[in-house]
């Protein structure tokens, strides 16, 4: 693989185009949201702005994600990005996957755990309030989701942004502005909501965890360990626990878990991702990842690329 060359591309053109293709990733949602409209009696426009949602939804939401929205993935990465699923690091790894899918179930409940203990969460429902058969839509239905939104945000934000400004400048130069567009996509929903205290705070977590992913990425040299920990992660809050994630509230979590005080400590409306538990979490696990990787080039980058 040394001998291959390839031709730097411009940092500012990548995070443009990038974010087109992240964009042209979610269309399977218009095909998700009608078929979940029409089974659901709801209206296309309650289902897709997210007014409406149910067991159901999430469901049919959850299986779309899976089986059209990332083989979309698949075929815009390769035929749109075009750049080897090698050299991106991309090709399928199950170990990889499941290592980090397994970090991520864990750590957040841990922390949780943590807010619990120190008076700041509760759990306020519990899994025996649904029947079975909306268990089973949730979480299978969730899965879908998460994996969808796990893939397609690191292949973007780290394997397309993060991957080809690191070959320009260098990996932490790509980790702090990877972030920055990583957290800035994150705000947009709720923009209107926070205060510029409260973005800058976010944005601050979302360079903290680009960094943790990316240390990730390069420490094993596969995308999978991040798609497995940002999955786990986000299944976890989303379907397990049943709390806030990127500033979205989780109605149909397993457990109820209710986060109050300061916003600093709890993440406030964003969420655990915002907490600074978090963020220390994320530092310390990042510099153990960072201190393996050993000195010199970075061996993800061992390969000629020309102007």
């Amino acid at each position: 693989m040394s001998g291959i060359t390839m031709k730097i591309r411009n940092p500012f053109l990548v995070i443009i185009w990038s974010l087109g293709l992240f964009v042209l990733m979610h269309v399977w949602q218009y095909l998700g949201s009608l078929i979940a409209a029409r089974m659901s009696n709801a209206t296309f426009e309650s289902v897709i702005s997210g007014k409406f949602i149910s067991p159901l939804t999430i469901f049919i939401l959850g299986f779309i994600a899976a089986f059209v929205g990332i083989p979309l993935v698949v075929v815009i990465v390769k035929f749109l990005w075009r750049r080897s699923f090698s050299w991106m690091c991309f090709q399928l790894e199950g170990k990889h996957f499941f290592k980090g899918f397994l970090w991520g179930l864990i750590f957040p409940a841990i922390i949780l755990a943590v807010f619990i203990f120190i008076g700041n969460a509760s759990i306020t429902r519990f899994p025996s309030r649904f029947p079975t058969v909306n268990s089973i839509f949730i979480i299978l239905g969730s899965f879908g989701l998460t994996l969808f939104t796990s893939i397609s945000e690191e292949v973007v934000f780290r394997a397309m942004i993060v991957r080809e400004i690191a070959v320009k400048w260098n990996w932490l130069i790509a980790s702090l502005l990877g972030g920055i567009v990583f957290g800035f996509m994150h705000l947009l929903s709720i923009l209107n909501k926070v205060t510029i205290i409260n973005a800058l705070w976010i944005l601050l977590a979302a360079v903290i965890a680009s960094i943790l992913f990316t240390a990730m990425y390069v420490r094993f040299h596969s995308l999978w360990v991040p798609i497995g920990f940002h999955m786990g992660w986000n299944f976890c809050l989303q379907a397990i626990l049943g709390t806030t994630m990127s500033g979205k509230e989780s109605t149909f979590g397993m457990f109820t878990s209710n986060l109050s005080g300061n916003m600093f400590i709890t993440g406030g409306q964003f969420g655990i991702e915002a907490s600074i538990l978090t963020m220390l979490f994320y530092v310390t696990i990042a510099f153990f990842l960072t201190i393996k990787i050993g000195q010199g080039k970075i061996v993800l980058l061992n390969k000629k690329i020309i102007n």
